[in-house]
């Protein structure tokens, strides 16, 4: 016989029944309890599927409406409110697996409109139970009524209508089992609402039995209540009672509502560890927990308030807790950590220094030596942790320092540095980090400008370690220092040192040394190069190595330091420094032939390095200019002239240029080749013209051509440079210097004009000013300008008076010799008067004349220059003369016999004899005043002359005073 789906339910629905009614009638009734498992029972076995819990749903119902004052009435209605509840369960499931899926869909894009959330339903487990409660007053399980009633409406949130009937269920059922669930329930409504005063009263009705299922959660939320009315010392008792409860009870029985006992002591460590955060913090902790410290909560409380404070940037307080941890537990295991986690509130709380003052304490504590090291000497793994953790501090402290020294570049900083570097390899001197803490050593010496020190520590990284990452730095680096050091410390007695295998060529160096710094470099670099053959510094320890044997003048070993660097390859960056350093040590060396050739190779070689280019033609002319000069040591001067044109020739160095034509002039001179060194001097100022020198060039070249007795070529150089270069120490001279040259071929016109712009370019007072003033009148004499000589002589005078008035000291030659020339020009004027008729007035303009010019002489000699003092004296006689002359030459009247004429002239010369014999005491007068003063001129000779000559003419004779001459009118 086969048996239908419909079949099977309708018989599983009859059997089920049938188990109710058969307990119904076996007499007891049935607890809440049990009736609850029947019916679990049956939702098990219905698992998800509705149409079989409709079919006893039916079966339920049918049955209670047949027997519904039935003794098991009650009961089946309180299973159908359970299995009401199930169906809405199932129901309210399903619709949210279908609202779920809309809800994709929605956030897919797929609906338009955002789908409902479905509530629960109880509405019709609510009212077999409310009909329960009304039908049968008197249930003896109407305790589990009330609760299922107050859970439904829990279940559909209506709080307040569960509250109620949680509320009856403590009220009416006092001794019910659910009257504990009934007060935690209630202490979570008066919770959730913040009532926590009432959530409190609720809790500690849980107390008295602690065997009961929500003790714990009860406790806990007990805890948390006073938490949040800051009741923190209630707080942190019930979190502890709690904390105890569970690792008592860890076994029993515990409904926790979601939580496991380890999340409720997880969350009472955070709570208690809030609460000392806000009662008594760091200290209150310790003294509470210090009596507890064996239980397991007492280090998570500690760890969990530092976390806290963290948290909350009270960065003291989390290293206050930090603090107690290791009061607490001296020999914690995880102290390393701490320490850790205390640097990290200093350094948040931006406390850099008591940081490292923590850090220190961690070297300190556990470092090698340490009672706490010693505690842990058989716990090979923490024994590890603390030597590293120690080695990682000592070198974080030593780069932090040496960071900040690099920064603030204060001593104190390196020395900290220094200090923590010194203690790391005297703590760890066979670590694996001792060569790289040796070369940070080394740094910071050299920072510090301990550069002995440094050295020092440079080389305990080559020397001390296997060769290590460090090592060919350090060996430079120590080369470094010394380079520093040279010439800083004390000299001493020069000392001859031996260098082996000088640059790995078997030879040994012959060096003579006053310093020890210069041998410690010198070894220093020649150990790198035998050492580090291959070094990427080797160019530069090269390069260092040719300047010290440079500076201690080994010439020739510095070129083969330098040479080694050329050979490495024309690639590298110090190729040509090292060329141009090569090309210095021959030159300085004296080797000044294989200067020029090394350095003419560098200039072919290497045409775009301009500037290496520049220097090394520079150094060839050089050279060979030293060339030059040892030519004309070997007085070779026509070839050192020969060399230096060339130099001249090919160079377009400007100041090359210069030096050369200056130094081949000089060597043309002492070759006698007096054309060849003016024309040099010429060459230089014409392709030099704003050269500094161009002017000395020109004024020197005319030299040579007044020398050579070009005078006119001699003037152009001097004009030119007056020309073009009117501020140059030379323009005075040089003006002059052109009106002699002129004055020297007679051009006294162009003369003349250069001496008079002298004057008007050079007007401030001066000897030359007034030489000028003179030449210049001087000049038009000498072409018949008398008015243009008197203007130019009278101006000198003038110019000379008033330099006087400005307090002027110059020298009054020119001035008495203007006054001398002023007398010439007024005696040639004088001489032209003859005595002839009108016998008369032409006497008197004589006689006028030579008061004149009687005038000018006196006061040519009153200027009392020997010259022309003599000068004036002589010519003052000769004036007399004059007269005397015009008087013996004049005419002699007409109609006069042979007898008349004679006593005519005897009378003339008896009338003239006064005037000769003035003339001889004049001459008489100025060669008694050279005899004492020893003046011995051509003035004082023709004076001599005259005086004699003047002497046998007015002999004795009659002394008869003659008539004056007679003369006719007509």
């Amino acid at each position: 016989m086969t048996i239908s789906p419909a079949d099977n339910k309708t018989r599983y629905c009859s059997i089920s029944l049938l188990a109710i009614i058969v307990f119904c009638l076996a007499g007891g009734h049935l607890v809440h309890s049990q009736e609850s498992k029947l019916v679990t029972a049956i939702i098990q076995d219905v698992g998800g599927d509705l149409d079989k819990l409709d079919a006893i749903i039916k079966q339920h119902e049918g049955l209670l409406g047949k027997y519904p004052q039935g003794e098991f009435a009650a009961t089946i209605m309180f299973q159908l409110a359970e299995l009401y509840e199930q169906k809405a369960n199932l129901n309210f499931n399903r619709e949210m697996a279908d609202y779920e899926k809309a809800l994709s869909k929605f956030d897919l894009g797929e609906l338009a409109q955002e789908p409902i959330a479905p509530r629960i339903n109880n509405s019709v487990t609510i009212n077999y139970l409310l009909k329960l409660l009304a039908d049968f007053p008197s249930l003896d399980f109407r305790d589990k009524v009330l609760y299922k009633l107050a859970m439904a409406y829990l279940q559909e949130g209506n709080r307040s209508k569960a509250q109620v009937y949680f509320e009856e269920i403590i009220l009416k059922h006092p001794q019910s089992d659910i009257i504990l669930e009934s007060h935690f329930r209630l202490g979570e409504f008066f919770f959730d609402r913040r009532d926590f005063d009432n959530a409190i009263n609720e809790y500690s009705h849980l107390l008295g039995k602690w065997n009961n299922p929500y003790f714990d959660l009860a406790l806990y939320k007990l805890g948390w209540a006073y938490y949040n009315t800051k009741d923190y010392k209630n707080s942190i008792g019930t979190f502890i009672y709690l904390l105890e409860d569970l690792n008592l009870v860890e076994n029993a029985n515990s409904v926790t509502i979601e939580k496991s006992k380890t999340d409720l002591g997880q969350e009472a460590i955070q709570y208690i560890s809030s609460c000392f955060t806000e009662y008594g913090g760091p200290d209150e902790a310790k003294e509470f927990l210090k009596t507890r410290k064996e239980k397991p909560y007492s280090l998570p409380i500690f760890e969990q308030m530092a976390k806290l404070y963290q948290k909350r940037n009270y960065y003291a307080e989390a290293i206050g807790t930090y603090e107690a941890v290791l009061e607490v537990y001296p020999y914690y295991q995880n102290a390393p950590e701490i320490y850790r986690l205390i640097i990290e509130n200093y350094e948040l709380d931006d406390r850099v220094q008591d940081a490292n003052r923590a850090r220190e304490a961690i070297v300190k504590k556990f470092g090698p030596g340490s009672d706490w090291l010693r505690h842990f000497i058989d716990d090979e793994e923490n024994y590890k942790k603390c030597i590293s953790l120690v080695q990682e501090t000592l070198i974080y402290l030593g780069t932090y320092y040496q960071a900040e020294a690099q920064k603030t570049s204060r001593a104190r900083d390196y020395q900290l540095a220094i200090d923590k570097y010194n203690e790391f390899l005297d703590k760890f001197r066979f670590s694996d980090q001792a060569a790289k803490i040796n070369f940070y050593l080394a740094e910071c010496y050299y920072n510090a400008s301990d550069f002995a020190n440094a050295a020092e520590a440079y080389y305990d990284v080559v020397t001390k370690y296997d060769r290590n990452p460090f090592s060919e730095d350090a060996a430079y680096n120590r080369i470094l220092c010394y380079y520093h050091l040279l010439g800083t410390d004390v000299p001493m007695d020069s000392v001859t040192i031996y260098i082996d295998e000088f640059l790995g060529t078997g030879e040994i160096l012959t060096v003579t040394v006053a310093r020890q710094s210069e041998i410690d470099l010198l070894r220093s670099c020649n150990d790198f190069v035998l050492i580090f053959p291959d070094s990427k510094w080797l160019d530069q320890v090269l390069l260092k190595y040719g300047e010290t044997l440079h500076e201690l003048k080994v010439y020739r070993a510095a070129i083969k330091a330098y040479t080694k660097v050329v050979e490495i390859g024309p690639n590298k960056p110090y190729h040509l420094l090292a060329a141009m350093n090569a090309g210095q040590s021959y030159f300085d060396g004296g080797f000044y032939a294989q200067a020029e050739v090394w350095l003419r190779n560098i200039v072919e070689n290497f045409p775009d390095s301009v500037r290496y280019i520049e220097k090394a033609k520079k150094l060839a002319i050089s050279a060979q200019f030293k060339i030059a000069e040892k030519m004309s040591d070997d007085e070779k001067s026509a070839d050192a002239a020969s060399m230096l044109r060339s130099i001249a020739d090919k160079t377009d160095d400007d100041a090359f240029r210069e030096r050369a034509l200056f130094e081949a002039a000089t060597q043309y001179q002492k070759a006698g080749n007096l054309t060849s060194a003016a024309l040099a001097l010429e060459r230089l100022a014409t392709l030099n013209p704003s050269s500094e020198s161009a002017d000395e060039a020109l004024y020197k070249a005319a030299g040579i051509r007044e020398m050579n007795g070009e005078w006119r070529l001699a003037a152009a150089n001097y004009l030119n440079l007056t020309e073009h270069y009117p501020g140059s120490e030379f323009a005075s001279r040089s003006l002059r210097n052109a009106a002699v040259c002129y004055e020297s071929v007679e051009d006294w016109i162009m003369a003349g004009r250069l001496y008079q712009q002298f004057a008007d370019t050079y007007p401030s007072p001066s000897a030359d000013l007034l030489e000028c003033l003179f030449k210049s009148g001087e000049m038009a004499l000498k072409v018949n300008n008398s008015s243009g000589a008197l203007l130019a002589f009278g101006k000198t005078i003038e110019t000379y008076d008033r330099m006087q008035n400005q307090g002027a000291q110059v020298d009054i030659y020119f001035v008495a010799q203007a006054q001398f020339m002023i007398g010439e020009v007024h005696y040639e004027d004088y001489r032209k008067v003859e005595l002839t008729p009108p016998f008369k007035p032409n006497l008197e303009k004589k006689i006028d004349k030579l008061k004149q010019v009687l005038n000018d002489y006196k006061d040519a000699a009153s200027y009392h220059v020997a010259d022309w003092t003599t000068a004036a004296s002589y010519k003052i006689g000769k004036s007399f003369e004059e007269l005397v002359r015009a008087f013996m030459e004049a005419p002699i009247p007409d109609g006069l016999d042979g007898e008349q004429i004679e006593i005519y002239k005897a009378n003339l010369a008896q009338y003239a004899k006064p005037y000769k014999e003035q003339a001889l005491q004049t001459y008489q007068k100025n060669l008694e005043q050279a005899e004492a003063n020893n003046i011995d001129n051509f003035w004082i000779k023709e004076s001599r002359k005259r005086y004699e000559a003047l002497l046998v003419e007015l002999k004795p004779d009659d002394k008869k005073e003659p008539s004056p001459p007679q003369q006719n009118n007509g």
